[in-house]
């Protein structure tokens, strides 16, 4: 949980090396202050991991950000090769719930299915929707 003072945007770097198969590179890994739900400004503040690999040649040509992997999946574990790196620094964002980012925990989806023997039936479905709905208000 992050102290309540912690404003947006805040972010906090720590220098090291990234090793990948292609070899070792100089970056940072951090973490940034971002709200949970851009929509409602009175929502909790979240940290969202990333890593940055910084350029082989320093160069002013914006970095290259990085969205892969999936749901479930990591988004810190993509192995840039050398042209990617020459002169643009990468940035890889982990996700929320994944990557040590703080997850959105929705027990009442769980509870929604539980004792449930069709699970695509229209009362399973109902209590889903509801369940969904009530987390996303927790956003």
């Amino acid at each position: 949980m992050l102290p309540p003072d912690t404003g947006i945007g805040n972010i906090a770097l720590q220098d090291e090396t990234y090793n990948t198969d292609f070899g070792d590179y100089a970056g940072q890994y951090g973490t940034i202050v971002v709200p949970s739900n851009y929509m409602d400004s009175l929502s909790a503040k979240i940290e969202l991991y990333f890593i940055r690999i910084h350029a082989q040649t320093p160069s002013q040509k914006a970095p290259i950000f990085y969205l892969g992997g999936g749901p479930g999946h990591s988004n810190l574990t993509f192995q840039p090769f050398q042209p990617l790196v020459a002169d643009r620094d990468f940035v890889m964002v982990g996700y929320r719930g994944i990557d040590d980012s703080e997850p959105l925990i929705c027990f009442n989806v769980q509870e929604a299915m539980a004792g449930e023997k069709d699970a695509l039936g229209q009362r399973t479905r109902a209590k889903l929707a509801d369940a969904f709905s009530e987390c996303a208000g927790q956003l």
